[in-house]
């Protein structure tokens, strides 16, 4: 992947090299440019690492925003460079905004974005009268 990357993207990028040779794959969730890469959000299945303060906060809906399976949110983020992103997997839903909207260093900014991006690529649907 490159800097064509967007927010909102679901993609599996490579975390923590300093523990694994090249780095744990694992899906997250573009945030923002960054300076030297790009603001992430990693996914995990394990409740330890997503949320050492509290209650984890889950992805609601895994398989309409490209998981495989349940995951849960690291409730902090984390700069993730080009080359250690691999491929696009989805894009984020409403919901899952929602849930992205409660961990504490995501500027309201990239909120607003981010349910911008979520309503264009899931857009909400008509009910039937």
């Amino acid at each position: 992947m490159n800097a064509l990357l967007q927010p909102g993207e679901l993609v599996i990028a490579r975390f923590g090299a300093g523990r694994f040779p090249s780095g744990k794959a694992r899906p997250a969730i573009v945030i923002a440019d960054a300076a030297s890469g790009f603001r992430m959000c990693e996914i995990t299945t394990s409740e330890h690492y997503a949320n050492a303060a509290g209650s984890a906060l889950e992805v609601p809906n895994p398989a309409a925003v490209g998981l495989k399976g349940p995951g849960l949110l690291r409730d902090m983020t984390t700069i993730a460079w080009s080359h250690d992103i691999d491929v696009h997997i989805g894009w984020v839903d409403a919901e899952l905004v929602d849930q992205l909207a409660k961990i504490r260093d995501i500027p309201a900014r990239h909120i607003l974005r981010l349910r911008r991006v979520a309503a264009h690529h899931h857009p909400p649907t008509a009910i039937a009268a």
